[in-house]
């Protein structure tokens, strides 16, 4: 249950807040915007409506803040794409990176969660925004990551190398979506190739051709 908290910037009403978000969440990828309300979220955090709004004062700033949290996951704050193998070769690091992003892209909750977001990024300024903000944000994290490894790739082959696999991630959510028939083996084998792919892109000296 969201206990409400007499202050919201105490670490409790943080808590809360993030339990709330995380109720929202659910509902928005099981239901979808236009199903969701703020009285099914107040509902499924045990609390009232207007203690809601004293969080959120509607749904479109909910919805803002969801997506604020998403950034959270993919790296605003911090580096989802970090290798557990520091000792680990270049190309090692990027095949964990890039399957991290992939084999997330490919999840049903990723895939329902985008899929809402685009919708409403078509429809919404404030939403169009937003996740403008996060591909900025999350393609720079992108280009961090790959320049610890690719210390000699110059800013021009980081940003394409990033900007590729951000899109090669959209991608994998939409033909997710529609292709039941794709295999763990088959994402484990693009996954691979597309590793390979990018490696030669940042591996390659500036000047060959």
């Amino acid at each position: 249950m969201c206990d409400m908290p007499n202050n919201v910037s105490s670490p409790r009403g943080k808590l809360t807040q993030a339990q709330i978000l995380e109720k929202a969440e659910e509902l928005l990828v099981s239901e979808g915007f236009h199903a969701m309300s703020m009285r099914k979220v107040a509902d499924a955090c045990g609390i009232s409506t207007g203690n809601l709004t004293y969080h959120f004062a509607s749904k479109n700033e909910l919805i803002d803040a969801i997506i604020s949290s998403v950034f959270e996951k993919y790296g605003a704050s911090t580096d989802p794409y970090t290798p557990t193998d520091q000792t680990a070769s270049n190309h090692m690091n990027l095949r964990e990176r890039i399957s991290w992003v992939m084999w997330d892209s490919s999840q049903k909750e990723t895939i329902a969660l985008f899929t809402e977001l685009w919708a409403l990024a078509k429809h919404s300024e404030t939403s169009h925004k937003s996740l403008q903000r996060f591909y900025k944000v999350t393609l720079k994290t992108l280009e961090r990551s790959l320049a610890r490894d690719y210390p000699n790739a110059d800013d021009e082959r980081l940003r394409s190398a990033a900007r590729l696999i951000q899109t090669v991630a959209e991608g994998t959510v939409v033909t997710s979506a529609f292709r039941a028939d794709r295999s763990r083996k088959q994402l484990r084998k693009d996954i691979e190739i597309f590793s390979e792919a990018v490696d030669h892109i940042l591996s390659t000296d500036s000047g060959e051709s």
